[in-house]
């Protein structure tokens, strides 16, 4: 009985997510391609799809591509994610 109950909650989580993926707006799935920002070019906020959070742009870039947010509550909204990383922290094994 025990294992019925985990795999029907394993399944319950499995399309949980899967269905938290297709709300996303398929902009979100996009790899960020950062360049100079200019007049045409000044959304400063990407999704990261690895981590699942809407992450600032370093120091002058800006996106792109349409991975591209003019701020971090535009993408929130429409990567339907509530977190917002402006700076990733490095770890001593990175350098």
């Amino acid at each position: 009985m025990a294992t019925y109950i985990v795999i029907f909650v394993l399944l319950l989580f499995c399309g949980t997510a899967v269905n938290g993926l297709a709300e996303k707006d398929p902009k979100c799935y996009f790899l960020p391609r950062a360049g100079h920002c200019d007049g045409s070019h000044n959304k400063r906020w990407y999704y990261n799809l690895l981590h699942g959070w809407c992450q600032k742009f370093e120091r002058d870039k800006c996106a792109h591509n349409d991975n591209g947010f003019s701020s971090c509550e535009e993408c929130n909204i429409q990567c339907k994610t509530p977190v917002c990383v402006e700076k990733v922290p490095k770890h001593w094994w990175w350098g």
